[in-house]
């Protein structure tokens, strides 16, 4: 079975088995974090330079009303035990509890944080300090304003399909925890994945994307990969100035950047259908955070700098929800993840 078919055949059993939600464009209004990875704040840690930054913008969206949706790999269990991050960041899970409290909170489960598959785990480790909680894998949005569009949207982390989660269920999930887990902690084995990889990364997105443009009228949204993807016109301009921008450069051309530019250029060139979207993740190293907003009938790509002085958000890219709704209906063809060969240079 090919990578694609492997992506393909995880996300529709994860597709499948997801609970539905009703919503209205109108009176939707939800921020979509993924990837914070927090750890035991040690030099591993990628959320510690981001906690700021998020606390920040949880506080905005809690006083504006949001729903706040934790799309997966919020811990990294990889690297870390329950016990070891969760007190270490009470203060986000302080904030995140009076969503939750609200009954304005979503928690879905990661491949770095699987251990929230287990609702025994959850009970023990994440209601003491969240309140009671279910955690999804994958959740159904539904609007019956647009049912003559069959149109919906699907949220998961979007690992499904990839090694360490569907692949390795013939061992059982009790393996997975108990040997296979441990194992990674111990020996500090790391698997390729889609965020430290960018050759691996296309060829996930590709596969997401060829996912989503085989099924009728859904907007998938994900994270896993750590980048923020709006499909847009804008989102195609900016790469293509970024890449002229680093040819312009006078030390010399960095031929490996240069190839992963060409890449992405290629492949927002083929997206017809807007139907793939990702969050980008709360792990950046600069302390900065993306997520993506649906609210007032749009859905936003976001950005939560911190400059050391301040802390700002800004829309990145904007749509309508009705527009990108119909423009998913039509048909389209899958798109191929080779990488193109290197531009005349």
């Amino acid at each position: 079975m090919t990578y694609q078919e492997n992506i393909a055949r995880g996300l529709s059993r994860a597709y499948a088995e997801a609970p539905q939600l009703e919503a209205h464009p109108g009176s939707l209004k939800m921020i979509i974090f993924s990837d914070h990875h927090k750890g035991r704040r040690d030099q591993a840690d990628d959320f510690a330079a981001c906690e700021q930054t998020y606390l920040e913008a949880l506080a905005y969206y809690q006083e504006q009303g949001f729903t706040l949706a934790i799309l997966g790999d919020a811990e990294e269990f990889w690297e870390n035990r329950p016990q070891e991050t969760l007190p270490r960041y009470r203060s986000v899970m302080e904030i995140e509890r009076t969503f939750n409290e609200d009954g304005r909170y979503l928690r879905f489960f990661g491949n770095h944080d699987d251990e929230w598959c287990y609702p025994d785990s959850v009970r023990s480790n994440l209601e003491p300090l969240l309140g009671e909680l279910h955690v999804y894998e994958g959740l159904r949005l539904q609007f019956p304003q647009l049912r003559e569009l069959h149109a919906e949207i699907f949220l998961v982390h979007g690992h499904q399909g990839t090694l360490e989660s569907d692949r390795l269920s013939w061992i059982t999930r009790a393996i997975v925890r108990h040997i296979w887990r441990p194992i990674q902690r111990l020996t500090n084995f790391r698997l390729t994945t889609p965020a430290t990889d960018w050759r691996l990364r296309h060829r996930h997105e590709v596969a997401m994307y060829n996912w989503a443009i085989a099924q009728s009228g859904v907007l998938l949204i994900t994270g896993h990969t750590h980048h923020p993807i709006f499909p847009s016109h804008a989102w195609l301009t900016q790469l293509i100035d970024r890449y002229q921008e680093l040819r312009r450069q006078p030390e010399g051309l960095d031929d490996e950047q240069l190839n992963e530019l060409e890449t992405e250029i290629a492949y927002a060139r083929q997206q017809i259908q807007p139907c793939f979207f990702n969050t980008g993740c709360c792990s950046f190293a600069d302390g900065s955070i993306t997520g993506v907003e649906l609210a007032d009938s749009e859905i936003r790509l976001v950005r939560w700098a911190n400059s050391g002085e301040n802390i700002s958000r800004k829309v990145l890219d904007n749509a309508s929800i009705f527009e990108i709704m119909g423009r998913i209906q039509l048909p389209s063809e899958p798109i191929s993840d080779e990488i193109p060969s290197a531009i005349d240079r």
